[in-house]
């Protein structure tokens, strides 16, 4: 009986202690225009190198040409942002494991 209970301190203590942090590996940004002004698209994040076609995740681009994409690790990715009138700009990147990447998207009509 008491070794159940001591079994059972020893779970509880477990469960309340704090998860040790994860760092995240992120990629976030921006996209403007050449005049600065926010615009809203998509976001779309090739594994490896730019125009390989092994697409691995995405996210849209809010109407503050904010975007933010969480990873599963880092490497090399190739960005390609789109916004309707623009032209696309594929940009290559290398992102750090348990960092945050930000870059800075400009797009041309």
């Amino acid at each position: 009986m008491l070794r159940n209970d001591i079994v059972a301190g020893l779970v509880a203590l477990a469960l309340a202690l704090p998860l040790p942090a994860v760092a995240q590996t992120v990629l976030t940004g921006t996209v403007k225009n050449k005049a600065g002004q926010p615009l809203a698209g998509l976001a779309l994040l090739e594994r490896g190198e730019i125009h390989n076609n092994k697409w691995d995740r995405g996210a849209l681009v809010d109407v503050n040409g904010r975007f933010r994409i969480e990873l599963a690790s880092g490497g090399q990715y190739g960005l390609h942002v789109y916004s309707s009138g623009y032209l696309y700009k594929p940009q290559a990147l290398q992102v750090e494991t348990g960092t945050t990447l930000v870059a800075a998207v400009v797009l041309v009509p």
